[in-house]
Order: structure tokens, then sequence, then C-alpha cells
């Protein structure tokens, strides 16, 4: 009598070997894994879950947060420890491999790599995959990732420049800052310092482009939070900005002041400069029963800055 081929009942698909991380930018994470044996049975897809490990808050909408909005929780490491729902994959073919016999061998056999991309992370964080795969019998065990962390970013922007009125001389002032609150996951490195002046009573500027192309720059390190702007004219303002940075690199500008902000950034008047060229006196019509007036006009001399509140002369 021929012979009677009797085959062994399918079993779980074996384990996933290994969980590789194959790229890593600040919101994403890239992964790889070689299929499972199925273990006579295709496997048919894979669930993959995100457990979402340590995470460093303060990054809003994409991008990092300014101390005048930042939560108390921006710039720390919130312990998580949570996961997130499972995603069901199929099983991905070889490229060009549509449904056919050899590539339903290979399902059944395994070795053939899966991807999968984590996205919508958050910077400098951790997070940890797992992948499980299915077959008609089943699911086989979790194979984890072990922890990965995301790239990171630039910092976020210092804190607006505030005017120090009482360190003001007649030709400097003195502003400061706060350190940003969000530093994307590496030491602040230091600071960069722009200003301009701006003539007493005249509204601030409002476009940070006009600063940058026009002002004065300069680099401090990362523990200086005060900078004295000199060379102004009496009365003048300076109207700072300023960015952190990181091996990351250069965060954003800090706000530009407002105008409720550029009296504290003036520096103080002076008396008013000496009159350089004599009045000059001039005969004119008469305007009343003597035979002529006199008039008198000079040059306003340099007011130093603080409008005019009178003048005296003598005759």
């Amino acid at each position: 009598m021929p012979s009677e081929v009797i085959r062994a009942p399918p079993g779980l698909p074996n384990n996933i070997a290994e969980v590789h991380v194959t790229g890593k930018t600040t919101t994403s994470i890239s992964f790889d894994w070689p299929s499972p044996s199925g273990n006579g049975e295709s496997v048919k897809h894979f669930y993959v879950r995100c457990r979402e490990v340590r995470v460093l808050r303060g990054w809003l909408g994409g991008s990092p947060a300014s101390p005048e909005v930042s939560e108390a929780s921006a710039g720390k490491y919130e312990e998580v420890d949570q996961w997130w729902p499972a995603v069901a994959r199929p099983f991905q073919n070889p490229e060009g491999e549509s449904e056919s016999g050899w590539a339903r061998r290979a399902s059944v056999m395994g070795g053939i790599t899966q991807t999968y991309v984590l996205e919508g992370l958050q910077p400098a964080s951790c997070y940890e995959l797992e992948v499980v795969a299915e077959n008609a019998v089943g699911l086989s065990a979790a194979t984890l990732s072990g922890e990965v962390k995301t790239l990171s970013t630039e910092p976020g922007p210092p804190s607006q420049c505030r005017g120090c009125p009482g360190d003001a001389t007649i030709n400097s002032v003195k502003f400061s800052w706060t350190a940003p609150t969000y530093h994307g996951g590496e030491d602040i490195l230091g600071y960069e310092v722009r200003w301009i002046p701006n003539e007493v009573y005249q509204p601030a500027p409002t476009d940070i482009e006009v600063l940058l192309k026009d002002s004065q720059r300069f680099i401090l390190g990362p523990d200086c939070f005060e900078f004295v702007a000199e060379g102004l004219h009496p009365g003048d303002a300076a109207v700072p900005i300023v960015r952190a940075w990181t091996d990351a690199g250069h965060g954003g500008w800090s706000r530009l002041p407002l105008d409720a902000d550029i009296e504290d950034l003036s520096s103080q008047p002076d008396n008013p400069a000496e009159m350089e060229i004599a009045p000059i006196l001039e005969r004119t019509e008469a305007e009343d029963h003597r035979l002529y007036s006199l008039k008198a006009t000079w040059i306003c001399p340099d007011m130093m800055g603080r409008p005019i509140l009178c003048a005296s002369h003598e005759s």
C-alpha cells in the first residue's frame, strides 16, 4: 500500500528574534525585524505597540514653548510608563513580490525584513516598541526593542529682555533675561545677544528682521543672564533680543519689547547741550506804536533725551 503523508498540525509563530532601531529623528523612530517562521501557517499580521517611557515636557504644537507660555512641567522629564493601543501591520512581502506561492512560503518560513516607523513622538524622549507575530493559530510572544531615545532638538527661546532702570547711565542701560524653560535635551552652551538703539519717544520696532539686519551682536556664556548696552545717546533706549544654543542648534529669539517696556530700557537723560551758535536778531515791521520790532531766531541744541520745558532769555 502507498504510504500516507501525515502533516503535523501547525503551531503558533516563532517569537521574533530581535527588533532593531534603524533610524531616529526628533519626532520619530524607525525599526525593522526579521519575520519569524509561521510553523506551518503564514504569518499574516504583526501587532505593534509603543510604550511611552520618559518624556521631556514643553514641546507645544511642533515647536518649543517660550517661558511666557510654558507650563510648570516644561523642561522637566516625566516618567510616563504608558502603553499606546496596538496597531495591526500586515505582513510585508519582498519588494516587487505579490501574494505568490514564493511569497506565501516566505511568510511561513520567515526571514523577510519588516519595517515600521513610530511617529508623532516628543524630542529627547524615551520609547519602547513591542512586536507580536500572528498566524491562523494565534500569537507569538512579544519581542521588545528596549528603550530608545529620540534626537534632541534646539532649545526654546529665553524670556523677553527686561530693563534694569536703576543701573542706567546717560550712555548705557542694563537688561536681563531668564534661561529657556525648554532645553531640548541638551545643555545650554551660550547666548547670542542682539540690540539696536531706539530714539527717545520713538515707537518700539515690531519687525525682528529689521533688528537683526542693523543690530550689534554679542556672544555670552551659559551662565550670563544680563548685558549692558553701551554707546547710547542720552535718553535713547536699547531694544534687545536674545537666543540660546546647544549642540542641537540655535533656539528661537526672545520676544521683542513692547512700547510699554521701552522706558525701563532707556538710558538716563542729561542736561541740554550748550548752544553753539548765537541767536540772530532781525528788525521787522512794528507790531505796536514803536518804530519797529525785533525777531530773534536760534538753533535748538540737543536736548539730551527730554523735551524742552521752558526757555529763558536776557535782553
